[in-house]
């Protein structure tokens, strides 16, 4: 695993632009201004790379990364937000990138209500909305299924 410092943010572009289908520039601009964040997330170049992956577009990279970066480590060996949603989706029936797009989306919910909230406590409640989304005759995506959630229980966190 290379340390952050070592990344090449024209390469990560380069490989996002080609994901997504957004201009490289676009990508290129939104990755240097997340590179102040990417150590106060414990992000490593894999982990940004990974991130990439499974981020939809540009647009949700910021606010996403963002998130990640404002939970405080908790203890030394603490191995960072980003382990710990990739364990989350590991261990549901929904992929990375539907945990990291309904992040996107709780996160822009609780934005236009000009709300903040803990990462843990969202994580929380996404994953009370997967176990939910199970239960359910026919599986809706996750992403709706949180945003159903939001409408008819609101959020307390």
């Amino acid at each position: 695993m290379k340390p952050i410092a070592q990344f090449d943010s024209h390469d990560l572009a380069n490989t996002f632009a080609a994901n997504t289908g957004e201009p490289l520039d676009r990508w290129v601009s939104v990755l240097e201004q997340g590179r102040s964040l990417y150590g106060r997330a414990r992000l490593s170049s894999d982990d940004l790379e990974i991130l990439g992956q499974h981020c939809p577009s540009s647009s949700n990279w910021l606010p996403v990364l963002e998130l990640l970066a404002r939970r405080p480590i908790r203890h030394p060996q603490d191995p960072g937000p980003f382990e710990g949603i990739k364990t989350l989706a590991a261990e549901s029936a929904f992929t990375l990138d539907a945990w990291i797009e309904s992040l996107y989306q709780f996160q822009h919910y609780l934005a236009g209500q000009g709300r903040q909230s803990d990462l843990d406590a969202m994580l929380g409640y996404l994953s009370c909305v997967s176990e939910s989304a199970m239960s359910q005759t026919t599986r809706p995506t996750l992403v709706n299924h949180l945003k159903d959630s939001l409408d008819a229980f609101g959020y307390e966190g």
